[in-house]
């Protein structure tokens, strides 16, 4: 593996025991490739950091990132989280390996119908909800669930990615968590920096629910400053406002659901998920 090479933005030929076909994604501190594992022989997605890119400092903060994110996903088995393989670093190079998922991510589908039917909307919002109970019964937070990390296969087959920020919980409760994340889809309570549980995931969730329901998201603005003084202080209209064919039932799920303090929100994935689906039947019956 050429180190130096990789640094220049070359492709490497390998990493650990996956050898490199393609470069499949490329940021300002690392890139994924797609590879192919020599032992089983299947794809796989490999997120690497430029060693050459960052300060020393930037770097182990990073490498850290990368290590608790291995971490995490080694101990995840769910049919809507992305597999986790192996955890390497090769030279200077952290990787991680992990199921290579061919389909769309969800904001490539909703750029492409902004309001989804609600049969379909509802499909692939339960199975996020799945994965989140999940997490939370691991005492994970994903802290991040928003349509780039909620991946589409064939019959809308989610698979959750991206745990680069998620937490421990117990942690969350011992130190000042991290304000990181997309702020159009954090809850307050994470963009103010306080103590986080599963409801703000369930908040974060609330937000993907409203877009898909309506086209449009909860808290519209260009900057980042407008956006976050809206989660803070605005209440969403109801979703019925924009699509005529939801009643009163989905406005009550919805604001419920975005309640801008957790004591007023779903207590857990399974009961917004029960909710959810008291409220198709009764929009069924009507």
């Amino acid at each position: 593996m050429n180190v130096a090479a990789h640094s220049m933005g070359q492709e490497p030929n390998r990493l650990g025991r996956f050898a490199v076909i393609r470069l499949l994604d490329q940021g300002a501190t690392g890139a994924v490739y797609e590879g192919i594992d020599d032992n089983q022989h299947h794809r796989v997605a490999i997120k690497t950091i430029h060693p050459a890119l960052m300060s020393t400092e930037d770097r182990q903060r990073r490498l850290s990132r990368l290590r608790e994110e291995a971490r995490l996903c080694g101990s995840f088995a769910h049919q809507n989280i992305a597999r986790f393989y192996e955890y390497g670093e090769e030279g200077e190079i952290p990787f991680i390996a992990m199921e290579l998922l061919q389909g769309k991510n969800l904001r490539e589908v909703i750029d492409s119908e902004p309001r989804l039917p609600l049969t379909r909307a509802v499909h692939i919002i339960d199975q996020v909800l799945g994965a989140a109970g999940y997490l939370h019964a691991q005492g994970i937070l994903h802290l991040d669930f928003k349509p780039e990390n909620i991946v589409l296969l064939t019959q809308d087959q989610v698979k959750i990615t991206d745990f680069g920020i998620a937490r421990i919980t117990q942690r969350l409760f011992e130190t000042q968590p991290p304000i990181a994340g997309t702020p159009a889809y954090m809850s307050p309570e994470q963009l103010m920096g306080h103590p986080l549980d599963a409801r703000s995931d369930l908040f974060s969730i609330g937000v993907i629910l409203y877009e898909l329901l309506t086209g449009v998201r909860p808290f519209p603005g260009r900057q980042v400053a407008n956006i976050v003084q809206r989660v803070l202080n605005l209440t969403p209209e109801a979703v019925s406002q924009h699509n005529p064919h939801l009643g009163p039932p989905w406005d009550a799920v919805l604001q419920r659901a975005l309640a801008k303090q957790p004591g007023e929100r779903f207590m857990d994935a399974q009961q917004m998920q029960q909710a959810i689906a008291t409220t198709v039947r009764h929009s069924r019956l009507n």
